[in-house]
């Protein structure tokens, strides 16, 4: 018979014929762990080779554990024909006094028991270790009572935090269409999830690794960087017509007590951690500081501490914008750059918290903040009840069956059931589902009235400035020295910005002081034309600005029929803008012409009879959830 094992190479991969090669087939055994640095870089991730001084394999050898004042001596275990008492071997060498320190020194027979070693001293007989933080105390006191002991280091296997995202979405049997991680993260998490439910298991990864879970319009879940976004807005202060809302608290929490699990007995993985810039008007410490059970090292708790302090300092500025135009899109989620009209406040980029808009008047309210979520949600987001010690408590996952066993002189009866369950989908009539990508987000009909009156401009008219100002800075910049005189009919060389993203033909430019120049005739990425002449002088690096009409010429019906302070709209819903004054062929807007409009386009007016609520019977929201109809059939 062939061997099975090639003597050569030492494989199982000799020559076999049909039938050895399945009964000898190797087995594959996942009894190994692959030790690497996984580090990210810009391109994505690097693994390279650890340094060998960071860890270090244990071995079956033991130890016996002579305990003195302050210091342990670890000699080898004796034995018939053994009676060498020198120092120590470990990792093939002899132990030193300038030998690397051990991770632990763990008991043998009590592995949960362990001590954390300061140094090495010298001694005549063994090796001398000294312990710290004993206190007076003795080993029995601290409850380390093994006298046979290991040299160890402990260490957790498992899985990026994200792969753990995507495992905990799989095994959810609710409402989750899918989950979506476009950036893997780095930190991986040793911790078993079973029994626990899929909520409190997201909010345990995302105290970990600063990533965070969002949800989309399709009940999909999105994992993702704190500071990354499903979408991005562009908002500055003339959008803004109700002003803003800043809950800027400065007296935040400036000093922190990380409370980690201890590794050793004779360690208390407890530490401080300030922030000193903050302090300068007082110390405000969380109270009861911050319970965290993985945090196994001073370093990860430190580390822990630093990162619920940056997010507790970034959480305080929480501002709400009111009466945004502009903004339906926005949803909680976003990102938007945010300009802002305070003195020395340029752009911040921020995270939408909360929108809630008003789909009549096209008018929303929009929380936003340098964070996702307020100081409370932070602090509570890393205060979640810990769930490593629940796995002990979980139910048993292995027993699948029973056996059962009796002894019985009569006959007895096996009586078998199948069971129907048959699934049936709920809230169908509601307009948007959760968890049903197949119903897009809620569009809310508008019920417009006709008035008759009629756009009366062949080239029709630009609509193009915010409400709230006849004029918006483009930040397209004249590239001329001297400037450009009063009547230039040229084409004025301008820069920094491409001038065809910020203008149009048709569009009135104005300078830096809202002097209206006179109408766009051309334009290109460098250069702007007024046909009919600029009104005034322009400077070189002058910041141009874009603006639309505050009047239009109609005919058909007199437009005295609408009234003052009346919104109107496009055909499709679009509002133009309001009217502040009219006579039978003119409409006036204080604000602008929101949008463009075209020659012979009808005005129309919101109807006051019939609102979108009443109108649209599908304008409520419902979980896609199921129900299942079972029955037992014997």
């Amino acid at each position: 018979m062939a061997l099975g094992k090639n003597l050569s190479t030492g494989r199982s991969n000799a020559a076999q014929n049909t039938i050895m090669k399945k009964v000898r087939k190797p087995r594959f055994v996942d009894n190994a762990v692959r030790h690497a640095v996984y580090t990210k870089v810009q391109t994505g991730f690097s693994v390279t080779t650890p340094n060998s001084a960071d860890f270090i394999p244990t071995s079956e050898k033991t130890y016996s554990l002579t305990e003195e004042e302050d210091t342990i001596k670890l000699l080898h275990t004796t034995s018939e024909g053994h009676q060498y008492t020198g120092a120590i071997f470990a990792q093939g060498d002899k132990v030193t006094t300038s030998s690397d320190l051990p991770p632990l020194v763990v008991g043998s027979t009590e592995t949960s028991q362990s001590l954390s070693l300061s140094s090495i001293e010298s001694s005549n007989k063994g090796t001398r270790y000294r312990i710290e933080n004993l206190k007076g105390k003795s080993l029995n006191d601290i409850g380390f009572t093994d006298r046979n002991v290991r040299l160890v280091q402990k260490i957790n296997v498992g899985l990026r935090t994200s792969d753990l995202a995507i495992r905990l979405s799989g095994s959810s049997r609710g409402s989750v269409n899918g989950m979506f991680v476009k950036e893997p993260s780095s930190r991986f998490l040793a911790q078993d999830f079973y029994g626990i439910n899929s909520a409190t298991a997201f909010k345990y990864l995302t105290k970990h690794d600063s990533y965070t879970i969002r949800d989309d319009e399709f009940g999909s879940l999105h994992y993702m960087p704190q500071q990354r976004h499903s979408g991005y807005h562009l908002i500055n202060h003339n959008m803004i017509l109700g002003g803003t809302s800043i809950n800027d608290s400065k007296d935040v929490y400036n000093r922190i007590t990380v409370k980690g699990k201890s590794r050793a007995n004779n360690e208390k993985n407890v530490v401080q951690i300030d922030d000193l810039g903050s302090q300068s008007t007082g110390i405000k410490e969380l109270p009861g500081g911050l319970s965290l059970p993985t945090a196994v090292t001073k370093s990860s708790a430190r580390n822990a501490g630093r990162q619920l302090l940056s997010m507790i300092k970034r959480a305080s500025g929480r501002e709400t914008l009111k009466d945004v135009i502009h903004s339906r899109n926005v949803h909680p989620g976003h990102a938007v750059s945010y300009f802002s009209n305070e003195v020395g406040v340029g752009k911040e980029q921020k995270l939408v918290l909360y929108t809630n808009h008003d789909v009549i008047n096209g008018l929303s309210e929009i929380t936003v903040n340098s964070i996702e979520g307020s100081v409370e949600d932070v602090i509570e987001k890393f205060r979640e009840v810990d769930i490593a010690n629940d796995f002990e408590n979980s139910s048993e996952r292995n027993r699948q069956f029973e056996s059962i066993e009796f002894s019985t002189f009569a006959g007895f009866k096996i009586k078998s059931t199948w069971q129907i369950s048959v699934k049936v989908d709920m809230n169908n009539n509601k307009g948007i589902r959760v968890g049903n990508e197949s119903r897009s987000p809620i569009r809310a009909r508008r019920s417009l009235t006709a008035t008759g009156v009629f756009v009366n401009n062949g080239s029709g008219y630009t609509g193009y400035a915010p409400n709230g100002s006849l004029t918006v800075a483009t930040g397209v910049l004249v590239n001329n020295g001297g400037g450009y005189t009063a009547n230039t009919t040229s084409a004025m060389t301008v820069d920094t910005v491409d001038a065809t993203t910020k203008f149009a033909v048709g569009h009135l430019l104005y300078d830096d002081a809202g002097v209206n120049l006179g109408e766009i005739t051309a334009v290109s990425a460098t250069s702007i034309t007024v046909g009919g002449g600029t009104s005034t002088a322009i400077s070189n690096n002058e910041n141009l600005r874009a603006g639309s009409v505050t009047s239009i010429t109609v005919d058909g019906a007199a437009a005295t029929g609408i009234a003052v302070n009346a919104l109107i709209y496009r055909k499709n819903g679009t509002l133009l803008g309001k009217v502040t004054s009219r006579t039978g062929t003119t409409i006036l807007f204080s604000d602008g012409l929101l949008h463009s409009v075209v020659d012979n386009e009808q005005i129309f007016l919101l109807a006051t009879d019939d609102l979108p609520e009443t109108k649209s019977a599908n304008l409520t929201i419902g979980m896609g959830e199921s129900n299942y109809l079972t029955r037992r059939r014997g």
